[in-house]
C-alpha cells in the first residue's frame, strides 16, 4: 500500500492548532487505514510533557523513555535554528511564513477517542504518522448519542 499524498491542508491545520503562539483548538477526527481516531490536536512539546507527567504518575520508567525523546526533540530544534533543517518542500504546503518549530510528521492528540465496534475509551495520548492520515474532519463523531460538533466560518 502506498502513502497517501501529501495534505498540505491539513498540515497547515495541525501546524496552526499545535502552534507555540497559540492558534485555535478543538477535536478532530482522523481516517487512518484500519482506524479512526479524534481527539485535539497538540504539539509535540506537550505530547512529551503529558507523558512524562503519566509516567512519573505510573512508572519511574516512563522518564528516562521521555528523556531520550526530549534530547531528540532538543536536538531537532538546534538543527532547525542553525538551519540545517528546512520545512517541507511539497508544492501544495501552504504556509509561506518562515518555520520556527520543527516541521510535522506525527499527529499527536490528547484525550483521543479509537473509534470501532465495542466501548469507546478515552485514550489520554495518541500518537500517529501525519502521512498515513486518509481522510479527515473538523469536529468530533456521534458515540452514544452525543451531537456532532461542528466548525464552521
Amino acid at each position: 500500500m502506498t502513502s497517501p499524498p501529501f495534505d498540505g491542508l491539513l498540515y497547515t491545520l495541525l501546524d496552526r492548532m499545535t502552534s507555540s503562539e497559540g492558534g485555535f483548538t478543538g477535536a478532530i477526527t482522523l481516517f487512518l487505514p484500519g482506524q479512526l481516531v479524534e481527539g485535539t490536536p497538540i504539539s509535540e512539546k506537550e505530547f512529551l510533557d503529558r507523558f512524562e507527567a503519566m509516567g512519573n504518575q505510573m512508572y519511574n520508567q516512563f522518564s528516562q523513555i521521555t528523556e531520550v525523546a526530549k534530547r531528540d526533540y532538543r536536538a531537532r530544534q538546534e538543527r532547525l535554528q542553525r538551519g540545517d533543517v528546512s520545512p517541507r518542500t511539497e508544492s501544495s504546503a501552504v504556509s509561506t511564513q518562515p518555520l520556527t518549530e520543527l516541521p510535522l510528521t506525527y499527529v499527536h492528540l490528547k484525550d483521543a477517542r479509537v473509534l470501532g465496534v465495542g466501548n469507546v475509551e478515552i485514550i489520554p495520548l495518541w500518537r500517529g504518522r501525519l502521512s498515513e492520515v486518509i481522510a479527515w474532519n473538523l469536529g468530533w463523531d456521534v458515540v452514544e448519542g452525543e451531537e456532532y460538533g461542528v466548525f464552521t466560518t
